[in-house]
């Protein structure tokens, strides 16, 4: 897999949906389905076909995204001598060390982990000098993309930090967002999504440079949505682009918006309160305990400093900023 790791809560259920494959990459959904068919949750007779197990995640994440927690649901036959907490630990010893499962939880037949929650919550962690007004640096620009360093001495002060949470307030509520994905138009009823929150209260200064946390919530997201977001914002405060360029993404147009690196981004928590009020219908709620919670928060620690090691190591944020900079087009 190509995230650093990936968190996991499965679930039993009886919903069907068609599952989509990744030819000869490595997954999460693969790994998982080799261990339950190791621990003969899986027939023989459904292994390598996860429809007919009812397999949906809640969410899909792009390549080099991060989950720090996901939901599966799927059909696993129970087993004779051990029940779900023995599952899990049984679980975890067969799977890779980049994957955990939390939970194993029976729901009613009718739960589906990717309708039935209210919403997910994405963190994005951006260099600070990635929104560095380009005015403020021309000299930058010169330097080959093999030298190229975003400044790391560059730290956002009280004043522009107000100002990008201002520019965040334009995401707020349902809009269209056909210019954020991939072969959707304007007149598309999918294009349209709402976001709860999109915020950046907290700026983090590492030993090597500061960074700025973005918080998304929303119903859910289309492919590279998130990504081009972020990438809009980079280009208001980059650019010094004034509001009509987020304007017009929205409108009956087509304009190209760059996407933002996928390194910094990761799946942080999906809620499923609405389900677990719902006394009637569900059978166990679904929900992680207080030291998962904490488990969970060291994970994100650890995840955040890989982060952070990406660019010292690899430059990935400051590659990204000179193409941003030199060759935009290669940033969409």
């Amino acid at each position: 897999m190509d995230t650093m790791d990936t968190t996991t809560v499965a679930i039993k259920s009886q919903n069907i949906n068609l599952i989509y494959r990744n030819p000869d990459v490595r997954t999460v959904e693969d790994e998982m389905e080799k261990t339950f068919y190791k621990m003969n949750l899986i027939s023989e007779c459904n292994y390598g076909t996860l429809q007919k197990i009812g397999w949906m995640r809640a969410s899909r994440t792009d390549k080099k995204v991060s989950a720090i927690m996901n939901v599966i649901s799927c059909k696993l036959h129970k087993h004779p001598e051990m029940d779900e907490d023995a599952m899990k630990t049984v679980a975890n010893e067969l799977l890779p060390s980049d994957i955990k499962i939390f939970r194993i939880i029976e729901v009613s037949k009718s739960f589906d982990s990717k309708d039935m929650n209210n919403n997910r919550e994405y963190h994005y962690i951006l260099p600070s000098f990635m929104l560095e007004p380009k005015i403020l640096s021309p000299d930058l620009v010169r330097t080959g993309i093999d030298k190229f360093t975003g400044n790391y001495n560059y730290r956002i002060t009280p004043e522009y930090h107000e100002k990008i949470k201002t520019v965040l307030k334009f995401f707020k509520g349902s809009k269209k967002y056909h210019n954020y994905t991939k072969k959707l138009n304007f007149h598309d009823p999918s294009s349209v999504r709402h976001i709860y929150e999109f915020s950046c209260d907290e700026l983090i200064d590492f030993e090597s440079f500061q960074a700025i946390k973005f918080k998304i919530v929303g119903q859910s997201f289309l492919y590279n949505q998130i990504r081009k977001m972020i990438g809009s914002v980079i280009e208001v405060c980059r650019d010094s682009r004034d509001s009509t360029f987020l304007e017009n993404s929205i409108l009956a147009n087509r304009i190209d918006i760059p996407k933002s690196p996928a390194e910094g981004l990761y799946l942080f928590r999906i809620d499923y309160s609405k389900y677990n009020d719902r006394k009637l219908t569900k059978k166990n709620s679904v929900f992680l305990t207080e030291s998962d919670e904490k488990e969970m928060d060291d994970f994100r620690l650890g995840l955040i400093k890989h982060i952070v090691q990406m660019e010292v190591q690899e430059k990935s944020f400051s590659k990204w900023l000179w193409k941003f900079d030199n060759m935009k087009e290669n940033t969409y």
